[in-house]
């Protein structure tokens, strides 16, 4: 039972940081996107990312896999790559950047986190 709650986390964690994504790519394209607000959902997707990332890691030998898996180790790599770059952006958050620089930064941010979901569904590497 427990191994399902964890799951469930997982997934809402996931599903949380695609839409702080897109809810960022929105506002940032009309507009709307302030430095107080750009902080607040910077914080969010970091929240969101270490509870996703935390969760994914209590469910892999439970799930009947070792951290040597390729799939796990790229899915890692790849977490580890948003979180990093999440925490650049908050360290930049304060300097003034151009909307279509986040546009982009936050665009890239959900490609990371879609090559994540299909190295868990696949089972596979994107790379194969």
């Amino acid at each position: 039972m427990a191994i399902h709650l964890i799951k469930f986390i997982h997934l809402v964690a996931v599903l949380g940081c695609f839409a702080a994504i897109i809810f960022t790519i929105n506002n940032a394209v009309k507009g709307l996107l302030n430095k107080q607000k750009l902080r607040q959902l910077i914080l969010i997707l970091i929240f969101l990312g270490l509870i996703a990332f935390i969760t994914g890691l209590l469910l892999v030998h439970p799930k009947g896999f070792t951290f040597h898996t390729p799939w796990i180790q790229t899915a890692n790599y790849l977490m580890s790559i948003f979180v990093l770059a999440i925490l650049g952006l908050l360290t930049v958050h304060n300097k003034n950047i151009n909307p279509k620089l986040i546009i982009a930064l936050y665009a890239s941010f959900a490609i990371l986190l879609l090559l994540l979901v299909h190295d868990a569904v696949t089972k596979s590497t994107f790379l194969v």
